[in-house]
């Protein structure tokens, strides 16, 4: 049996600019800001299971949480829906 031998894999360098620093955000914080500009792109406003919707793939738990930190910020509001079992959250 023949033996064949395996490709060497070179390390490639990796040229940087040292200036160059890519900008780190905490995920909470891009998530507040993805909810902020979904709400403010509606004039209807937004249910929580219509953002959920909108983000499958994320945890709704964080969904929750992210509109309640915007709400202590006073960035966003709620009113209830015409039944009043819904709350319909606004861009303030």
């Amino acid at each position: 049996m023949a033996r064949t031998r395996r490709q060497v894999r070179r390390n490639k360098q990796i040229v940087k600019d040292p200036e160059y620093e890519p900008e780190r955000i905490p995920a909470y914080i891009a998530l507040q800001n993805t909810v902020e500009n979904l709400l403010s792109a509606s004039s209807d406003g937004f249910t929580f299971s219509d953002l959920y919707k909108m983000m499958p793939n994320i945890d709704p738990r964080r969904v929750r949480e992210a509109i309640q930190t915007l709400e202590a910020k006073s960035v966003v509001h709620h009113e209830k829906c015409r039944c009043g079992s819904a709350s319909v959250y606004y861009k303030s």
